[in-house]
């Protein structure tokens, strides 16, 4: 007996042709990028006498408290002051960008937190 004998061959069944197998890249979220791309948002501060706006590219992973003492640093503001505001979303200070879906060239409100009780 040689070695080959020892096993016994498999016939795999053939795949049936009206059956479709979706290829990788239609399981993959469009919304999710590849780790490490950087995406570029507009920042409209709605406190003081002005609106600004700036432009910055942010990592999706940042946290929304970091970027809120960037953009504290860059529009003379404490961030205790503001919150974010994207598409009508107030951003969580405790969460990560990439929880609002967020894309390129989407703009960014800053607005100021409210007193009223």
């Amino acid at each position: 007996m040689s070695e080959h004998e020892d096993f016994d061959e498999f016939d795999e069944p053939e795949e049936e042709k009206d059956e479709q197998i979706p290829s990788i890249q239609e399981k993959i979220p469009q919304s999710k990028r590849p780790k490490g791309s950087r995406i570029t948002l507009f920042f409209r501060s709605t406190i003081g006498p002005g609106e600004k706006l700036e432009k910055l590219t942010v990592d999706p992973d940042m946290a929304v408290k970091e970027l809120a003492a960037t953009l504290g640093e860059i529009f003379g503001l404490d961030p205790q002051d503001f919150h974010l505001s994207v598409s009508g979303r107030t951003m969580d200070s405790d969460d990560v960008l990439s929880n609002y879906d967020l894309e390129d060239g989407l703009e960014v409100l800053i607005i100021p937190v409210s007193t009223a009780g």
